[in-house]
């Protein structure tokens, strides 16, 4: 099922325009506790008291649950919540919200119930973006980005999918890192939107609009988002210069040391992932 033997850091960038949802990292651990003893029903699920054990051991129980109890308990905390005379208790009204959300697309699925364990950020604009060090949970939700990673094959699934799902080697991978969401929520670093993470060498990220120049060492990739029209001009070590026609979609590789000069249109927009 693994392929490489690799990390997998990755950067997330939503789409000028558009926003990102995604779950990312643990809550604080005390907020998971909250939520624990205040849903009978997920108590029933982990089978344990929160106060007495850490995150590891709360969540293993969880992910090993047994999946009919699971699914019974979730359609149970589910109809108890949509009641008219239920009293949602303070904080908990967006992650119910998820959960709801999450369970009419995976009925019965025990990570529904990540929606009390992680956290759920919005990004928007086009100066944040999303980080995911090696060995932590996220879930993407909804809307569209680029997305760069190390070179790896290797993703960890147990639960939301309809693939297949490794519940032992996520357990023993994740670093059980809580109420850190300040290390998934990043600036570009500067006024030239460069997307990176000082503890990643293997990649950044750039984002193109306009008329810019680029002139770097390294071999990139670049990706033209819908809308964008233009042109580029690669001039190559050594090489005759070559202009192309930038169109949505286009995707191309680029040799090192080559001077890209981006010309687009209004709207226009392209990612550049470079070393």
């Amino acid at each position: 099922m693994y392929k490489d033997p690799n990390h997998k850091p990755e950067i997330a960038v939503p789409f000028p325009g558009s926003s990102l949802r995604a779950l990312c990292g643990f809550r604080p651990y005390a907020e998971i506790q909250l939520f624990v003893e205040q849903l009978p029903e997920l108590q029933r699920v982990v089978q344990t008291d929160p106060r007495s054990t850490d995150l590891a051991a709360l969540y293993s129980r969880l992910m090993r649950a047994p999946p009919g109890l699971v699914a019974e308990q979730l359609t149970g905390f589910l109809q108890r919540v949509g009641r008219p005379d239920f009293i949602c208790p303070a904080g908990m009204a967006e992650p119910i919200r998820l959960a709801q959300e999450l369970y009419s697309q995976f009925p019965g699925d025990v990570g529904v119930w990540s929606a009390f364990f992680l956290n759920e950020v919005r990004l928007e604009g086009d100066a944040q973006f999303l980080f995911c060090a090696p060995n932590e949970p996220h879930a993407y939700l909804e809307g569209d980005c680029v997305e760069c990673m190390a070179c790896s094959d290797n993703v960890v699934r147990a639960g939301l999918t309809p693939k297949a799902k490794d519940v032992s080697t996520l357990l023993r991978m994740l670093t059980y890192k809580h109420g850190v969401l300040h290390e998934f929520l990043r600036e570009s670093e500067d006024n030239h939107r460069r997307f990176a993470v000082p503890t990643v060498d293997e990649f950044r990220v750039i984002s193109v609009v306009g008329s810019q120049k680029m002139c770097h060492s390294g071999p990139s990739i670049f990706f033209a988002v819908p809308g964008t029209t233009g042109t580029v001009r690669a001039v190559g070590d050594g090489a005759a210069a070559q202009t192309i026609a930038v169109a949505e979609g286009l995707t191309m590789f680029v040799c090192a040391d080559t001077d890209l000069e981006f010309s687009l249109s209004d709207g226009g927009h392209v990612f550049v992932a470079t070393v």
